[in-house]
């Protein structure tokens, strides 16, 4: 059960960085109503989670270097289990998509 609970997190963030890759929908215009939010992260006291509104109105991460940092530290024994079950290669900011398998 703990390793569906920490897939589907992990999951979660994947999608989120997804919406942080193309810097033109990146960057944070306003705040965001994150109370509609799943997902450990959203409730972290972590300021690496700060999450903010982009142009589109979609949430996004204040800063993506040190949400992705937090991301690999936080998350590590369920990235570790995604690439052993899928036989990936080690997660990286240019292939994190296969994790969302």
């Amino acid at each position: 059960m703990k390793k569906h609970i920490a897939i589907t997190l992990l999951l979660a963030c994947v999608l989120l960085f997804a919406s942080c890759t193309n810097s033109k929908y990146a960057r944070v215009v306003g705040d965001y109503d994150t109370s509609a939010l799943k997902g450990s992260f959203i409730s972290s006291d972590n300021e690496a989670y700060q999450i903010g509104e982009n142009s589109l109105g979609r949430p996004v991460f204040r800063d993506t270097e040190k949400a992705w940092e937090a991301f690999i530290k936080d998350y590590a024994v369920g990235i570790s289990a995604i690439q052993a079950a899928f036989n990936l290669d080690p997660i990286s900011k240019q292939d994190y998509r296969f994790y969302s398998t």
